[in-house]
């Protein structure tokens, strides 16, 4: 593990300033599968641990390991309120009065649907990794309705879109003054249909 981190600070990825690295996080199999009660019982405190191990895909080994613990974290998160209500702390950038003139695009676009949509995966028993997966598990799950899963699948192709132009740009801040009209409205509409996907959790899930 030691050599892949310093591999990877050669070529570009430096470690987590907040020390969840691989390092820190090695667990063996009845060990993790151990945590995962507590981390189930304080999601709050736990936030993070469940955010990496639900994103972790298999890179060597065992691919049904991970999809063993993976499955008994979704078991143990089955309906859990709390949980759901932590991932909606990230609201979008969009009031009555439209979008700001520039703001952080990780906290105010991508955490308010990436965040949401892994949790509400996870407590319906749904383990698929890719946000746009789970989107249509969701669907299929019957957690959301047809119109909103398409709805959620435009908006989340737009804000990938913005959020490799904000990093690329601008180092995360987007500067809607400097979009098009069209783009304007393009990331308007999607951050409306991410708050609309907040309300939906919110009233029929927490």
């Amino acid at each position: 593990v030691r050599g892949l981190e310093e591999s990877m600070d050669c070529v570009g990825f430096p470690p987590c300033p907040h020390g969840y690295t691989a390092r820190k996080l090695l667990y063996g199999r009845r060990e993790l599968l151990g945590e995962l009660d507590g981390w189930a019982d304080d999601p709050l405190k736990h936030a993070v641990e469940i955010s990496i191990l639900a994103d972790s895909r298999a890179v060597l080994g065992d691919k049904g390991l991970l999809e063993e613990i993976k499955g008994a974290l979704a078991r143990r998160l089955h309906k859990n309120r709390p949980y759901l209500v932590q991932s909606l702390m990230y609201k979008p950038a969009v009031s009555a009065l439209g979008i700001p003139k520039s703001f952080d695009f990780k906290s105010k676009a991508v955490a308010p649907l990436e965040y949401p949509v892994r949790a509400l995966a996870l407590t319906n028993g749904i383990t698929s990794t890719p946000t746009s997966e789970r989107i249509r598990q969701l669907r299929k799950h019957g957690a959301i309705s047809g119109e909103m899963e398409r709805d959620l699948l435009q908006s989340h192709e737009v804000i990938m879109w913005f959020k490799i132009a904000a990093q690329l740009r601008t180092h995360g801040v987007l500067d809607t003054s400097a979009l098009t009209p069209v783009e304007s409205g393009m990331m308007k509409q999607a951050l409306k249909t991410v708050k609309l996907f907040q309300t939906h959790i919110e009233r029929n899930f927490t």
